[in-house]
């Protein structure tokens, strides 16, 4: 029977224990998958998920070099994470944007390092069974679901494989510190780990506690201090690539890091303290997890602050107390608490208080501490094996379940957020998402009411009034709408967003130069914005700026492969300036993009015509027609080249008239172009004199002196018809 020794339950080195090891693995693969298998049947979440993968033209593209570049050279939602950028787009050269992929590559991932995290602990520490209860704990606990279940998490199981594969590198390494491989391969793994989340800055920091305990390299020398020293040397290239790291993470959130003028200190502290309190009492008692828990800014208590720093400073000094007898006890708090330190609020990036996603690798130590603490009672080891056993099992099933139902709250974005609510009613961030969820089903009114409530729960949050704009526009509050971007851009000068929304409204009501300010500033703020390159376009075009509109037209394409609008208004724009063939591949991506209305297919069909292509231009109106039978400009075109096209293959003078008829029949009364096109439909077919009562019938509408032109060209059609005659097109254009 396995032994719960200070040291050791079960030598790492005998068969049996590779057995049980490996039985081991088997029940934390069993366990992840009960736990986390059911977020493959989840969708992605409409928090960071669109930014990082579904509306991310890398990740739909899959691997290219061009995405390779990105990664490294483009922030995500202001984090630098080339490697997590690119476990993305690998998977997006096989799933796409179907969130399946994505999730199953996060539950492999967390499973993965569920087993390392075993795996290193038991090398180092030879206590097998202990090391097999941390790794349970770490791999189901409530506080793991917002790191596996959210797709954009990916940075936190991806890192964390690298963090336990640099452990285990340098435990190898420990074993022979003059390898050269050996420590190349703990600076890579460390390199691969920061690139995956830069949380992991603080690993170096982590080595130098294992080297304390478990693996007792203080020891080596009755004089701690040039230990220390030598050790700290030794991990210099590692603090070198941490520091890099650092720097290069806050210019990548330079946005999101907030001033002491915003925040000030003392309230940092102050968060910080309760923060770390809080984390703890989650691991024991995980209940009310949500995906985001708003700052308290400088509204708590001072009661409860004083309280928190007197349990941080008080367990600091127990375990201080404690480092001879129970060293675990050290380095397990010292782990937790130093590895915060990056997320804890000192450097405040965000609104948020704390999050679940950042006890990932930190509680780890104090998993560590608990499991040793407990399994080093009691004086008989059977019966205290026993006992650790029973004691163990049960944590791990209460755990599992507790789990799985956290988990299932990210099924979908409404459970998610209600949910959120569901714990806190007054979480602005929540209500802005919600009011998301009911935009894209169409339920404005309700997304309305989200929204407005998201802004009286907190006025100084920007998204929220941004996004209450959008319903008040499309609810025909124009001026509502101006005002709530107004107050949007009053909190966040820089909003790309409230920026491009509001140049909107202004080219809705035809203040262009207005329209055209905000649509630069928005692209100002915000690059590869291809909204709103599109849109600062159109507003060039209508203000009669057609050159100059093209460019932008091209650089939201260039960001958006398959804008389909975009296509389809350069398309028109290369028409309108005789470009003709180049208008014809846009026009074409345009439906290729799903750009499938019936103007698309008669543009299209009328740039084909104008390059020689009538048949295809008649395939073009004909598609125009199934989309919309009443579709005027279809009819007229149809009914025109059929009737007047010089080539004798193209017309079909019966079909023509039929098309003809029902474009009268479905057009106003005075419609001119119809009744044209009936006319000279008649006379394909050889009815001459209904032509010219038709054509006559038409140049008495026409209104002069504006259509002169008009006139004399149906006078001129009508003298044909009477000679018997009928009319020829030269281009066979209308």
């Amino acid at each position: 029977m396995p032994e719960l020794s200070e040291r050791a339950d079960l030598p790492a080195s005998t068969l049996r224990a590779k057995w049980w090891a490996a039985g081991i693995c088997v029940v934390l693969t069993a366990l992840v998958w009960v736990v986390f298998a059911q977020t493959l049947a989840f969708d992605f979440v409409n928090y960071d998920d669109p930014d990082n993968v579904y509306l991310n033209a890398e990740v739909s593209k899959g691997l290219s070099f061009d995405g390779f570049v990105s990664a490294f050279t483009t922030t995500h939602v202001g984090h630098w994470n080339p490697i997590t950028a690119i476990s993305h787009i690998f998977v997006g050269q096989f799933c796409g944007i179907k969130p399946f992929g994505h999730h199953l590559g996060n539950v492999v991932l967390h499973n993965v390092a569920a087993i390392l995290l075993f795996l290193v602990l038991w090398q180092m520490t030879a206590a097998l069974w202990r090391s097999a209860v941390v790794a349970a704990i770490f791999a189901i606990h409530p506080l793991r679901v917002e790191s596996v279940a959210w797709v954009t998490e990916r940075k936190d199981v991806l890192s964390g494989v690298f963090f336990m594969l640099t452990l285990g590198a340098y435990v190898r390494y420990t074993r022979q510190p003059k390898s050269t491989g050996r420590y190349v391969s703990v600076i890579g793994l460390f390199a691969l780990g920061l690139m995956s989340k830069s949380m992991l800055v603080t690993l170096p920091f982590v080595l130098l506690l294992l080297d304390y305990w478990p693996l007792e390299r203080f020891a080596s020398a009755p004089d701690q201090k040039p230990v220390l020293w030598r050790l700290c040397q030794e991990k210099i290239p590692l603090f070198v690539l941490a520091a890099l790291c650092s720097v290069i993470q806050l210019f990548a959130d330079q946005e999101g890091i907030i001033t002491t003028g915003k925040l000030p200190f003392l309230a940092r502290i102050a968060n910080s303290a309760v923060s770390y309190a809080t984390y703890v009492g989650q691991m024991f008692y995980p209940v009310n997890l949500v995906v985001f828990y708003p700052h308290p800014q400088d509204t708590l208590s001072a009661g409860k602050t004083a309280l928190a720093l007197g349990l941080f400073i008080s367990v600091s000094a127990w375990v201080l107390w404690r480092r001879q007898t129970r060293p675990y006890l050290l380095i397990g708090w010292l782990w937790y608490v130093g590895m915060l330190i990056p997320v804890i609020g000192l450097v405040q990036s965000g609104d948020l208080a704390h999050a679940d996603r950042y006890t990932y690798l930190p509680q780890i130590g104090l998993y560590i501490a608990i499991v040793w603490v407990i399994a080093s009672f009691g004086s008989d080891s059977r019966r205290s094996f026993i006992t650790f056993c029973c004691l163990s099992t049960g944590v791990v099933t209460a755990l599992a379940y507790a789990a799985r139902r956290q988990t299932s709250y990210w099924k979908d974005n409404y459970s998610l957020w209600q949910h959120t609510l569901d714990c806190n009613p007054r979480n602005a961030l929540a209500r802005d998402h919600l009011g998301d969820v009911f935009m894209l089903e169409g339920r404005v009114e309700e997304a309305q009411r989200q929204y407005q409530q998201a802004v009286e729960s907190d006025p100084d949050y920007a998204v929220a009034h941004n996004n209450y704009g959008l319903t008040l526009f499309s609810a025909g509050r124009p001026s509502e709408a101006i005002a709530e971007y107004q107050q949007a851009l009053a909190i966040r000068p820089d909003y790309a967003a409230a920026h491009n929304n509001l140049g909107n409204v202004f080219l809705q009501s035809g203040q262009l130069e207005e329209a055209i300010l905000h649509f630069q500033k928005a692209i100002q703020f915000r690059s590869n914005y291809s909204i709103a390159e599109q849109n600062l376009g159109l507003a060039l075009v209508q203000n009669g700026h057609l050159a100059e509109s093209i460019e932008h037209f091209e650089r939201a394409i260039k960001i958006q492969p398959n804008y389909a609008n975009a296509h389809a208004i350069l398309g028109r724009v290369f028409m309108q300036t005789g470009r003709v063939w180049e208008a014809v591949p846009h026009l074409q991506a345009a439906i290729d993009g799903g750009g499938n209305g019936a103007a698309i297919q008669v543009d299209l069909g009328s740039a084909l015509l104008a390059i020689g292509a009538p048949r295809d231009a008649i395939n073009h109106w004909e598609l125009a027609l199934e989309l919309d039978a009443r579709f005027k400009a279809a009819t007229n075109a149809l009914a025109w080249i059929l009737a007047t096209h010089p080539d004798a293959s193209v017309r079909d003078g019966v079909r023509a008239i039929s098309v003809a008829e029902r474009a009268v029949q479905t057009a106003e009364a005075n419609d001119v172009s119809a009744l044209r096109s009936l006319a000279a439909a008649y006379a394909e077919g050889g009815r001459f004199s209904e032509a010219i009562e038709t054509a006559e019938r038409a140049s008495s509408l026409v209104v002069l002196p504006s259509g002169k032109a008009l006139r004399d060209a149906l006078h001129a059609e009508i003298e044909l018809y009477r000679a018997g005659y009928p009319f020829r097109s030269e281009f066979g254009a209308f």
